[in-house]
Parts: structure tokens; C-alpha cells; sequence
């Protein structure tokens, strides 16, 4: 018997409803598409969820599929709906997240902006601060004490808001090695007007 017969007898077994035929598809397209759902979800939890449901669905319409051709194809092209839904869902709780972060920074702002009055403080991050270089001084300053957010920082200095963000970001990272005994302070000053 041919590949290609092969092929024809398993996928009528499968669009029968036979399991262990599905179960050789199974085998067969699993480390792919989890590769392929991986690639673009960054989450191995989120990809085996995605690669999950496209064997729900393969299963629930094996009716709708024409012929073991189209299969991969198939699989393929409901994957990338899955994976698309997905990022849809993580970007819609991310927005969510920013909106809750954005309504407490008011609060967050006044306490942090007190810790950071204080003169040791305030003494050493100045000058951490005239150790970064000109323009990382801008965004820390623009941030820091002005409370910008990283796109009116972006539009204030001509830049890209990607630049702003690795910027500040490395910035961060020099600033808490030059003020060890305060780094749980520029951890939480970070985390917090990251906006």
C-alpha cells in the first residue's frame, strides 16, 4: 500500500470518528503546532491552551474537512484564529491593568514623591542621576520628578516611545547599582510609573 492510500485510509477513519486515528493526527501535528503557538504567544501555558482547543475543534468539524491534503492547512489556519484570540484577550487585560495603574498612580505618586523628599535620598538619586548619560538624565528627570508618561516623554524629546522604554529601563538598572542601599525603593519607583 502507497503513502498516499495510507494517507486517504487514515483520514476516513478519522472524519468516521475513529480516536486512534485522531490520535495519530494528534501525534503527528502537536509539537508543530505548539511551536507555531509558542512563537507568537511568548507562554507555554497560553500555547498548550491554544493547541488544546484546535484539537477540540479539529475533532468537533472533522466533518468539514475535505481530504488529508487540507488537513495541515486546516489545522494551521484555526491555530492562527486561536493564537490571534489570544493575543486579542492578553492585550485587552494588559490595557485593563494600565487603566487600574493609571487611576492609583495619583495615590502611589504622593507617597513615593514624599520618600523620595527625604535628603539622603534625594542627595544620593541626584547624583546617581549625573552619572546616567544627557539624554537618559531627560527621561529619568521627564519621569521621575514630572511624571510623564513614556509617549509624552517620546513627544517631548522626539524619540520613539520603544527608545524611551529601553532607556528607562537600563536606566533603572544604573541607577540601583549606584544606590544599592535604596534599591527596593527604585524597584517599586519603577514598577510603578511605568506607564
Amino acid at each position: 500500500m502507497n503513502n498516499t492510500t495510507t494517507n486517504n485510509n487514515l483520514f476516513d477513519q478519522f472524519k468516521n470518528g475513529d480516536i486512534k486515528s485522531f490520535a495519530k493526527y494528534y501525534d503527528r501535528y502537536y509539537g508543530p503546532a505548539l511551536s507555531f503557538a509558542n512563537r507568537y504567544l511568548k507562554d507555554d501555558c497560553l500555547a498548550e491552551d491554544a493547541v488544546q482547543t484546535l484539537f477540540v475543534k479539529l475533532w468537533e468539524q472533522k466533518g468539514l474537512i475535505n481530504s488529508s491534503e487540507t488537513l495541515s492547512n486546516y489545522l494551521f489556519t484555526i491555530l492562527k484564529h486561536i493564537v490571534l484570540d489570544l493575543l486579542k484577550h492578553k492585550a485587552t487585560i494588559y490595557l485593563k491593568h494600565e487603566e487600574i495603574k493609571q487611576t492609583s498612580m495619583d495615590w502611589v505618586s504622593e507617597s513615593i514623591t514624599k520618600e523620595l523628599e527625604e535628603k539622603e535620598v534625594s542627595e544620593n538619586l541626584g547624583v546617581a542621576i549625573s552619572r546616567l548619560s544627557p539624554q537618559k538624565q531627560r527621561i529619568c528627570r521627564l519621569k521621575i520628578y514630572n511624571g510623564y508618561s513614556n509617549q509624552e516623554i517620546a513627544d517631548e524629546l522626539d524619540i520613539s516611545i520603544n527608545t524611551v522604554k529601553v532607556q528607562y529601563t537600563q536606566l533603572i538598572k544604573e541607577l540601583r547599582f549606584h544606590m544599592k542601599e535604596y534599591a527596593g525603593l527604585l524597584l517599586l519607583l519603577w514598577i510603578l510609573t511605568l506607564k
